[in-house]
């Protein structure tokens, strides 16, 4: 690192330039340092840089100070500072623990990481003992802030237990104080007026999916038994949450998630115009994880990551156009981004950081008692970290925990190399399921290519004032 620079090397010329790597977009340089502060040079301002020649009295050589892309005897605590703001994660404790209820499920999506067993399957539940243990594990991560997402299979088919978590949860706290909140992920089948009263007078806020219109999201998300119209159904959720919000005038809403397949690839206006249509703020544009009934459909319902590119590129377009003309929406991979390239704020979005948020700021919870590194490994025997009868600081600090973390960071490797590294990240899952190893090539990652062209989307719209002050809205949100 750069603070292995002795005072005299920075005395002798006032400065020396700090670690960065550069790119050129839209016929400009754009220069990015280590701590994730960054500038846009034109050839000649770049020439000084590289060569050293910078004029110490210059405007150039103040922004360069001040961005931290130099480093003198004045900045010194300001790069410390930028370095604590992007890594401050790291000695938080875990925060989002991923409750499995079960892994019964009434879909059959095609998509699905998990591996969901048939609805009637009840040995896949947790019990109320194993709850209580698992609550009793997650209080003692040294987060102030604990959220308990409830996943599944499909969550609301062990509700009684969901209704236990939040009571024990919130009785227990009553001492410990913590900043809890609730979360339950469900494709709103089998949700009824009860179910709906105990989440909203809870404040356990509700995510479902939404794939589209109605052609799209049934050819993704199929039931059980192949005649339940599921967008119909979770249209009419989607309505009827609102309009209790509104009723009882409560600031929750219900928020939507989106996976792309190769039926979604030419319908990118439709899709977003169907979030519109619904009343959402909020979508996010994913493709598929490699994982479950995903791996295995991928040949019907999978695409390059060319494709897909091109699709977010699309949808991207269009709510940027939306947005001129008053609609408001906005996209969550470019939230992500723009609010770590505009505010040196970290989102919350683990899959972009290095390292990941693997056992560091999430842990899941099977429905046995088992503790994966994160959602996405508990399919995976090599991310099962431990037991929630177990200790807190044993399960975090085992072996295979330092392990899968390692395997997370992306230094030290091609992504050295890469301009976008301080604000990208790898999923040490994904990669093992495409490789079978946890130290794979990361260039050859679907991931990494689509992060790439994702990257440099931003940076070359984000020089139009129009866009900036677009996006810019979307952050304070």
């Amino acid at each position: 690192m750069a603070f292995s620079i002795t005072k005299e090397e920075i005395l002798h010329k006032g400065y020396v330039p700090f670690n960065y790597t550069s790119k050129k977009i839209n016929c400009q340089n754009l220069v990015v340092a280590e701590h994730g502060q960054w500038v846009i040079l034109n050839d000649a301002e770049f020439d000084l840089l590289e060569n050293g020649e910078l004029d110490r009295e210059s405007k150039l050589f103040n922004l360069l100070e001040e961005k931290g892309i130099i480093i003198t005897l004045k900045n010194e605590g300001i790069i410390e500072n930028y370095y604590k703001e992007r890594l401050s994660f790291l000695a938080q404790g875990v925060s989002l623990h991923i409750v499995i209820l079960t892994k019964r499920c009434d879909h059959k999506c095609v998509y699905c990481h998990a591996s969901v067993k048939n609805s009637d399957a009840k040995e896949f539940d947790m019990t109320k003992k194993t709850a209580k243990k698992t609550v009793d594990f997650i209080f003692q991560s040294p987060s102030k802030s604990i959220m308990i997402e409830f996943q599944g299979g499909e969550t609301l088919l062990n509700f009684e237990v969901l209704q236990f978590i939040v009571g024990y949860a919130k009785e227990k706290n009553k001492k410990i104080k913590k900043n809890l909140k609730f979360s339950v992920v469900t494709n709103l089948r089998p949700m009824d007026d009860e179910k709906l009263d105990f989440l909203m007078k809870n404040d356990v806020s509700i995510c479902t999916s939404l794939d589209g219109p109605a052609d799209i999201h049934n050819a993704n998300r199929i039931c059980e038994d192949n005649k339940f119209n599921c967008h119909e159904n979770v249209s009419f959720w989607i309505k009827k949450i609102r309009e209790e919000c509104n009723k009882q005038k409560k600031n929750w809403r219900i928020e939507a998630l989106l996976t792309i397949t190769k039926n979604s690839l030419k319908k990118p206006r439709e899709i977003v115009d169907e979030y519109v249509k619904q009343g959402f703020v909020n979508m996010s544009v994913r493709d598929m994880k490699f994982l479950g009934f995903s791996s295995k459909n991928f040949g019907q319902i999978g695409y390059s990551p060319e494709e897909f590119i091109d699709f977010w590129k699309k949808c991207a377009d269009y709510i940027i156009e939306l947005n001129k003309k008053g609609v408001r929406i906005r996209e969550r991979t470019m939230v992500i981004i723009l609010s770590k390239i505009l505010g040196q704020q970290d989102a919350g979005y683990t899959d972009m950081r290095s390292p990941c948020g693997a056992c560091l700021s999430q842990l899941a919870y099977d429905y046995d008692g088992s503790i994966y590194s994160c959602d996405e490994g508990r399919d995976f025997d090599i991310f099962k970290v431990g037991n929630v009868s177990q200790e807190y600081p044993e399960v975090v600090g085992c072996d295979k925990s330092c392990m899968i973390i390692s395997s997370s960071v992306i230094s030290n490797t091609s992504c050295d190399e890469c301009v976008w590294k301080p604000y990208c990240g790898i999923c040490p899952v994904i990669g093992f399921s495409e490789t079978n190893s946890l130290i794979p090539s990361v260039s050859e990652h679907f991931r990494c290519k689509v992060h790439d062209a994702q990257f440099n989307y931003i940076f070359e719209k984000i020089q139009d004032s129009e866009f900036q002050k677009i996006v810019k809205s979307w952050i304070s949100l």
